[in-house]
């Protein structure tokens, strides 16, 4: 019975060391593939596979290229694969590095580290250093998070957003079929010590709908104005928003917080009325907010953006939305308002 036991133990022992790396390789050898040809990227690829190692190298275009190399079933812990590699792009300087696992339990882990990205054209973007997490549960929450340091935002024009650090966290998780919840956090922390912060809540979104929607504003991004595949896009973008709102989507701003001051929260049902926003603080912290971004989405000079912020704020002060109190504001917008007095210039 014991040398029984013995020469089973050492075929259970042989098979998990020797059989399943083959096992999970062959998987491996399968999906990748696949995968490959559902990005259009098998011309653009080399795949070895292997027995207890697997790599591939993909180039897609645009000077990117990713190096990765995968160990089947590596000892010790529960894992089926555990992968290492790199990335290339022409926005960093150094390639980042590329680890992650797929567990037993179906649990997959990614995360990326890179530094110095650089994004050129006007308006220029640029970070020190950024780490990407991806963490997907089988069941239950999973999570995308990038954290940043060293973030700017400027163009010539002398327009510029300056944060020291900040962290953005995407969450979701299933209600259902083909039904998500998602939350959307971020915080930005200035030099000067003060944060920016954001909390974004959306339940239920329809899976389908939204990767429509996705793909309406990606047609539209590539679409020359005035022409049919605008017009196209703009269908789709309808479309997708209506069976959104068809499934019950509610929108809530749990908070918006600019420095110690200033905050903003909200909702909206968008199957049954507009949205709601309240807030109150400091008109100094919102128009030192407003006035960057203007500057650099339109290529506006820094005093002609805040001359267009503070023409906004004016504009909402007179439709009664903002209520202005010796440098302090509230403001309360109801369903059903509208902007008309904004300027558009």
């Amino acid at each position: 019975m014991k040398k029984f036991l013995i020469i089973l133990t050492l075929l259970l022992l042989t098979f998990w060391l020797i059989g399943m790396p083959a096992l999970v390789g062959q998987y491996v050898r399968t999906w990748v593939p696949e995968w490959l040809a559902d990005i259009e990227a098998t011309d653009d690829s080399h795949f070895e596979p292997g027995w207890f190692r697997s790599d591939l190298e993909i180039s897609p275009g645009n000077d990117v290229h990713a190096r990765l190399k995968a160990r089947h079933m590596p000892p010790p812990g529960l894992t089926w694969l555990r992968v290492d590699g790199e990335l290339t792009t022409p926005h960093s300087t150094q390639p980042s590095r590329i680890r992650g696992q797929l567990d037993f339990n179906g649990r997959v882990r990614l995360v990326t580290r890179g530094r110095e990205v650089n994004l050129g054209q006007e308006p220029i973007f640029r970070t020190q250093g950024l780490d990407i997490h991806f963490d997907q549960h089988p069941r239950g929450q999973s999570r995308l998070q990038a954290e940043l340091t060293g973030l700017d935002w400027s163009d010539s024009a002398g327009n510029r957003l300056e944060f020291v650090d900040a962290l953005l966290t995407l969450d979701w998780r299933s209600l259902g079929e083909d039904q998500v919840g998602l939350e959307f956090s971020a915080r930005f922390n200035r030099p000067d010590q003060s944060t920016l912060e954001l909390l974004v809540r959306a339940a239920p979104l329809d899976v389908i709908a939204f990767s429509q929607l996705i793909e309406g504003i990606r047609q539209l991004s590539g679409a020359p104005p005035e022409s049919m595949e605008q017009r196209m896009a703009f269908l789709t973008l309808i479309g997708a928003w209506q069976d959104l709102r068809q499934h019950g989507l509610e929108i809530e701003l749990d908070q918006l917080r600019i420095g110690p001051d200033s905050e903003f929260s909200g909702q909206w049902h968008t199957a049954t009325d507009h949205p709601s926003i309240q807030g109150r603080g400091r008109t100094e912290d919102l128009i030192n907010l407003l006035a960057p971004i203007i500057g650099l989405i339109r290529t506006e000079a820094p005093d002609q953006a805040n001359r267009q912020a503070r023409e906004w704020i004016a504009a909402l002060v007179q439709e009664r939305v903002l209520i202005p109190e010796n440098g302090q504001f509230r403001l309360h917008f109801q369903s059903g308002q509208d902007f008309r007095t904004i300027p558009e210039d």
